[in-house]
């Protein structure tokens, strides 16, 4: 029986956010003020913040907050998404280890998916851009969750949602192991309470020391390949 492998976008096959991060907040400052935000920069930043916490992506949280509908936040989403895949290909290099790994993965028989609750916009020019998309994982195994009005990763129903689609599209209902590899301790509990594996990737030093042995004691109990090519990989796992 096939294993699952489910693997988020940014900042676990690419370290993205470091570029994402200055265009989608003056993009999206911008949005909240023309949309009736009149507090300073600075009150937009805490508030973005509490608003991650709260609602698990900040833009939820403003669109209740504006007192608009989850189609207005899908398409608020999706309009600031379409500013910031280019900031990212221009800066991060592919890296042939990495699709060499996916697809190694694929020609042992297992199931490759990516979910990212970044827009489709954003995330099919980066993935291919990677190297990735079509080539390794086809287009109906990415699960792009910033237009499926608000479902979120640290939610056990939406891994299930995800199961459902892939199932749909490999004829495959179960999987012998399921395996997530994330850089969110949030969507890696959740993961965990849906029967995942957990794989923990971060590119930032302060959290690696923290976290590190549950990545390793999890990976180096099933797949010690993996755990091997993703140290080799990223050298922050």
């Amino acid at each position: 029986m096939p294993n699952l492998h489910l693997f988020d976008l940014d900042d676990t096959l690419a370290r993205t956010e470091v570029h994402i991060v200055p265009v989608w907040v003056e993009h999206m400052h911008n949005l909240m003020r023309k949309h009736g935000f009149a507090g300073t920069f600075q009150e937009f930043g805490a508030r973005s913040a509490e608003f991650l916490n709260s609602h698990g992506h900040s833009m939820y949280g403003w669109g209740e907050f504006l007192g608009k509908s989850p189609e207005w936040m899908m398409g608020a989403i999706e309009e600031i998404s379409q500013h910031i895949h280019q900031p990212v290909i221009d800066a991060v290099v592919p890296c042939p280890e990495l699709v060499r790994l996916l697809q190694y993965l694929k020609d042992a028989g297992h199931t490759v998916a990516i979910a990212t609750h970044g827009h489709a916009v954003y995330a099919v020019p980066v993935l291919t851009h990677l190297g990735i998309l079509g080539s390794v994982v086809p287009p109906e195994l990415l699960f792009d969750l910033g237009r499926t009005n608000g479902q979120l990763k640290r939610d056990v129903e939406t891994f299930r949602w995800i199961e459902g689609e892939i199932a749909r599209y490999t004829g495959h209902a179960t999987f012998d192991r399921k395996v997530l590899y994330e850089d969110s301790l949030p969507n890696l509990i959740a993961g965990q309470q849906a029967g995942y594996v957990r794989v923990f990737i971060k590119p930032r030093a302060e959290m690696e020391a923290k976290n590190i042995q549950v990545s390793r004691e999890d990976c180096d109990a099933w797949f010690p390949d993996v755990q091997w090519a993703l140290r080799e990989m990223h050298q922050f796992i």
